[in-house]
Order: C-alpha cells, then sequence, then structure tokens
C-alpha cells in the first residue's frame, strides 16, 4: 500500500511546480482584484485535474499491468486511488484554510465566512472526485471527462435558465440548512458507494 501510494505522490510531485506557479499566480490575481474566492475555485480545480491525472498516468505508462503482476490486490489498487484523494484534498483545504487566515488577517473578511466557503468548496470537489473515479474505471479517463462535465454543466445550466427571468428557484432555506447539515453524513455515505462500485467494476475488468 505504501507503494501505491508513493507512486501517486511521484506523479503530484512532477507536477507540483506548475501548480505552485500557477497557484502563486492566481493569489496575486486575488490580491490585486481583492477577490479570493478566485483563489478557492483554482486549488479546487487542481484537486480535480489531479484526480485525473493520476487515472492518466496509470493508462499512459500502464502501471496497472506492472501493478497487477505483484502481489496486490485489485481492492489495494483502488483504495490506494481513494486514500490518494483523500489525502490531496486535506492539503488542498489546509492550503486554502491557511489562505483564508491570511485574507482575514489583512482585514480583507471574516474567517468563519471564508472558512465555510472553503467547505463548501472542498465538499463539492469531493462529491465531483467520488463520482468521477467509478465513471474512470468504467469507461476510461477521456469518456469519463465529458461525461462528468455534462453532470456538472447541466445543472448549473438549469439554475442559470431558471433565474434569468428573475424568478426565485423552487428551493426553501430550511431544506437547505438540512442539506448544510447533513452533508458530512451524505458524503460519508456516497463515498462508501463509490468505492463500492469501483472495486466491483475494476475486479470485472480486464488488465491489458
Amino acid at each position: 500500500m505504501k507503494g501505491l501510494l508513493y507512486k501517486e505522490y511521484a506523479v503530484l510531485k512532477s507536477q507540483m511546480k506548475s501548480w505552485l506557479v500557477l497557484l502563486a499566480f492566481f493569489v496575486v490575481y486575488t490580491g490585486i482584484f481583492r477577490n479570493i474566492s478566485i483563489a478557492f475555485m483554482m486549488i479546487s480545480i487542481m484537486g480535480l485535474m489531479n484526480c485525473y491525472n493520476s487515472f492518466h498516468y496509470d493508462k499512459q505508462y500502464r502501471c496497472n499491468d506492472y501493478i497487477a503482476a505483484m502481489p496486490v490486490s485489485r481492492f489495494q489498487m483502488v483504495l490506494a486511488k481513494y486514500l490518494f484523494i483523500i489525502l490531496l484534498d486535506i492539503a488542498l483545504a489546509a492550503v486554502s484554510l491557511i489562505l483564508a487566515g491570511a485574507w482575514g488577517w489583512a482585514g480583507a473578511g471574516a474567517f468563519p465566512e471564508l472558512s465555510a466557503s472553503v467547505a463548501a468548496i472542498m465538499g463539492v470537489l469531493f462529491l465531483m472526485q467520488i463520482i468521477s473515479i467509478p465513471l474512470i474505471y468504467a469507461i476510461g479517463v477521456n469518456r469519463a471527462r465529458y461525461v462528468n462535465m455534462l453532470l456538472w454543466v447541466l445543472p448549473w445550466l438549469l439554475v442559470f435558465m431558471a433565474v434569468r427571468d428573475g424568478r426565485p428557484l423552487p428551493v426553501k432555506k430550511e431544506f437547505l440548512i438540512r442539506l448544510t447539515h447533513a452533508a458530512p453524513l451524505l458524503l460519508i455515505v456516497l463515498l462508501a458507494i463509490s468505492f463500492a462500485v469501483s472495486v466491483s467494476v475494476f475486479r470485472r475488468r480486464d488488465i491489458k
């Protein structure tokens, strides 16, 4: 398991310099335009793209062929992917909170509100990842990108069409509050379902 996690870290490390340069650019952009949400969104995009990059690397260099020849089960291979994503998201959340703390210290915003924004953005990121991983195992990296795009563009398009004429969304405030409170438990349940589906699909898949 340590070897599988190190492989994921090696892939991330090879791209880390580019990500840090890009993140630094958006931090400067945030300071100039006084809008920290840009940096938060960039961090979430980094998380989603690294999820796909991990699988793309495996496909490009046929890592699964070599790993399958070792005493490693399909269950462990899938588990390593999920653990990597969880650890990556924890690191990204920590970076986001540091930025939120610096932003609040500079007097540009209240830290509790910024922390809530970080939690919401990271929650959405994690949801996108646990939906994407079973899709990648089932239909491959490239097709999963397009399916994932449709899954997330269509709801936002419907919301935009609904509010374009000034009509309020048919969602009650009480429902949103309850959904916020239930979000951690829902994510845990969805994580368990996502992992079970990924293991099931990967076990039936031929590695060539």
